[in-house]
């Protein structure tokens, strides 16, 4: 029930000890165990060298939205009112990409101490793509998401919108940022 009322959020294991009234290696060892039998995914923080990135906390992503919404008896259809609207797209999102991820490539967040952050970053060799997930289409690049580009500068980033008005791209110095329907994210990052 933790893991799933935190899913896309930083974990502190110690916290979740104290809740429960086990020790942390018991918490960790049951993570570990969801990851194994595929329910969850702990994400590593994505440290590509910079001084001012969170290095060490993990986030939890469950493979399949609807556990995570029956462990928090969240069935609300109408999406503009579930307050865990950015949750669920993250989860969805999480999902897409899991599915199209090759073998090879890694997901990972970002995180500067400063409280920028993209949802998911991509590693594959020495390429990485940053992915920030959005509700709506709001049309512009977020300053977290520039902030990632400005420090990276990958080729490629994406946002994958939930309602995406019109598919398109800009760039941001030398990246390209292209806006994808939610759906598409795994496919759209992949094949590029």
């Amino acid at each position: 029930m933790l893991a799933a009322g935190q899913a896309g959020q930083m974990i502190n294991l110690t916290e979740w000890a104290g809740i429960v009234g086990v020790s942390t290696p018991t918490v960790s060892d049951w993570l570990g165990l969801l990851e194994e039998t595929w329910v969850l995914r702990q994400l590593p923080p994505f440290a590509g060298g910079r001084r001012r990135e969170i290095t060490t906390a993990r986030r939890v992503h469950f493979y399949d939205p609807g556990l995570r919404n029956a462990l928090l008896n969240a069935f609300e259809t109408d999406i503009a009112r579930r307050p865990d609207k950015g949750a669920l797209f993250e989860t969805l999102a999480f999902t897409e990409l899991s599915k199209a991820l090759p073998l090879d490539a890694q997901l990972h967040y970002w995180r500067a101490k400063g409280g920028a952050e993209v949802d998911f970053v991509v590693v594959r060799g020495e390429r990485i793509v940053p992915v920030e997930v959005k509700a709506g289409d709001r049309g512009r690049v977020s300053r977290s998401l520039r902030s990632f580009v400005d420090a990276y500068q990958p080729e490629m980033a994406f946002v994958a919108c939930g309602a995406l008005e019109k598919p398109r791209e800009v760039r941001v110095g030398r990246t390209t940022v292209r806006f994808v329907p939610l759906e598409r994210v795994g496919p759209e990052v992949t094949s590029r």
